[in-house]
């Protein structure tokens, strides 16, 4: 997030309505080229070093494991998609959670099929939207199926419930709770139901070297995203 839009959340002067907000499962897909270099396990293990310090490694590997250069490559890009949108997102929903005084909704963007092969980010916008475009952002010309339809007809409408009433919940959708302490966030996927936030130990690693809400200024430096 921005210098000045963390300001305004540090203060809590955020506007005090409901928030919907999310991440997708693959945000990194588009972001690749801003991973920690990752030709090789050691050559990602060592700027990982010079990111966040030799005794901080072994936490890392836990949360990022590079036990070959494949496993290396992956853990980079998601690093990546974590700095750049699901962490910042998550603390979003915290700092509203906790100051906002109205209530939040958190989801984690999972669905795929022919027409959408990867849950990259923005894959969720056509459904919200109903449009169901191309998936350009990864290279996707194959048409909406059925399932497709109905599972932006499901989605179009937790929007609409959220925009007219500040709740996503309505007859017939599978119920989405607020989100609180649990953790609990909205799987949308192809089977729609709440569950706890499977990358919270990913995003608590990161959020504890924020300085005054910031992530570090000196990983800019390193030509780190943040």
């Amino acid at each position: 997030m921005d210098q000045g839009s963390l300001a305004v959340l540090l203060r809590g002067e955020e506007l005090k309505i409901p928030l919907l907000a999310g991440w997708n499962k693959v945000e990194q897909w588009p972001f690749r080229a801003l991973a920690l270099p990752h030709h090789t396990a050691p050559a990602f293990i060592q700027a990982v070093e010079r990111m966040f310090g030799k005794d901080k490694v072994s936490e890392f590997l836990t949360l990022y494991p590079a036990n070959d250069d494949d496993q290396a490559k992956e853990s980079a890009e998601a690093l990546a998609g974590d700095q750049l949108i699901s962490e910042q997102t998550w603390q979003w929903l915290q700092f509203h959670r906790l100051h906002g005084g109205s209530p939040v909704y958190a989801y984690y963007f999972t669905y795929t099929s022919p027409y959408a092969p990867i849950a990259a980010h923005v894959a969720e916008v056509p459904f919200v939207f109903g449009t169901l475009t191309p998936q350009f952002v990864v290279g996707s010309a194959a048409p909406p199926s059925a399932a497709d339809q109905a599972f932006s007809e499901t989605i179009m409408s937790y929007w609409v419930n959220f925009a007219a009433h500040g709740d996503p919940n309505g007859i017939g959708l599978p119920h989405w709770p607020l989100y609180d302490d649990k953790d609990l966030v909205e799987n949308l996927g192809k089977e729609i139901t709440p569950q706890i936030n499977l990358q919270a130990a990913r995003f608590r690693f990161l959020s504890a070297y924020r300085e005054k809400g910031a992530l570090p200024a000196r990983w800019r430096a390193l030509g780190v995203p943040n």
